[in-house]
């Protein structure tokens, strides 16, 4: 798999793989979606302590609080008409900033493009997100710049910037191009190339 040199990251990101969806953040869930966001990652702390500890009950506890929290956190989230899925995404790849950081750069077909020029005009300035959806599931909530509400993000191209370091960059980018594959992955055995 390009640009992935770990096995397990391997497995990690193909297990993932699955259908993407950009969805616009509902009117006045801001305040919800926060205080869900910083719940999901309290919730992803403590299931890998338990993990760590081999605490099955406590595991299974927070695997269901972590599956409600994704179900809460897609209600606050609607699709486009026709929904921007990953069908309309020619491309994404991660790459590093001028600073220390790293952004991942995505691209659509022309039909693509003018959905997402739709999308970034409609949550542009409003503090709203653009979800990131991957089977339901959300793994990025960018938000769209002021400067984009009379027109939205032209040309079928737009990064994603964040505190993301290079492995974290590199997964999002990875999961996005992944995300249209048209028949599931089941890994069966795991190789190392070098």
């Amino acid at each position: 798999m390009p640009g992935i040199k770990d096995p397990t990251q391997v497995v990690r990101v193909l297990g993932s793989i699955a259908q993407l969806e950009f969805k616009k953040q509902k009117l006045r869930t801001e305040t919800q979606l926060f205080s869900l966001l910083a719940s999901r990652n309290e919730l992803k702390v403590k299931l890998q302590e338990a993990q760590t500890s081999k605490d099955t009950g406590v595991i299974a506890k927070n695997q269901k609080a972590l599956e409600n929290n994704s179900k809460a956190i897609a209600q606050l989230f609607a699709s486009t008409k026709p929904p921007l899925t990953s069908r309309y995404l020619k491309d994404a790849y991660a790459e590093p900033t001028q600073g220390n950081g790293w952004e991942v750069a995505i691209r659509f077909n022309q039909e693509g493009g003018d959905l997402f020029t739709a999308l970034t005009k409609e949550t542009a300035g409003t503090g709203r997100a653009i979800g990131i959806f991957l089977d339901n599931e959300l793994i990025s909530s960018p938000t769209v710049a002021a400067q984009y509400a009379t027109t939205g993000i032209t040309g079928g191209t737009a990064v994603i910037t964040g505190r993301f370091n290079a492995t974290d960059a590199n997964n999002l980018s990875v999961q996005l191009r992944g995300g249209a594959l048209p028949v599931p992955v089941k890994v069966k055995v795991v190789n190392s190339g070098s």
